[in-house]
């Protein structure tokens, strides 16, 4: 495998925090061929935000990139297939309660993206989950 990984941490203001991240790896196997289910290009980018106005909360989004991807589809006779790129979208909430307490909200997949990383296998769609964590 051989590629490049590239990273950034920028803060837009003093609470405003933007990361991204890009990946372009060439991946091979001993005869040569592209290994299956390893993307070509990856990405992402997220933005957090901590209010001035309300310490005590913490707000996040973010948007992650899967390039095209090689698979095989195991029928007579087995043939390679391309699996689609696609982006998920997905938000973070959180707030204090106390000073060992917060409340939590998790959003994955937000908008439903069809996601097919492995032939025939679909991934969940949108989830969101709330917590408590406890320190």
């Amino acid at each position: 495998r051989k590629g490049i990984e590239t990273s950034l941490e920028w803060a837009l203001k003093e609470s405003l925090l933007l990361n991204a991240a890009y990946t372009n790896l060439s991946s091979e196997n001993e005869q040569q061929e592209t290994e299956l289910r390893v993307p070509g290009t990856t990405g992402s980018l997220s933005l957090n935000w901590l209010p001035a106005s309300n310490e005590k909360m913490q707000i996040g989004f973010a948007a992650d990139y899967v390039g095209q991807q090689k698979d095989i589809f195991f029928s007579f006779p087995q043939r390679d297939i391309s699996l689609d790129a696609y982006t998920t979208v997905s938000a973070t909430a959180s707030y204090r309660m106390g000073k060992h307490t917060s409340l939590t909200f998790r959003g994955e997949n937000i908008f439903d993206t069809d996601i097919e990383d492995v032939t025939g296998f679909q991934q969940p769609g949108s989830q969101f989950f709330i917590g408590l964590k406890v320190n």
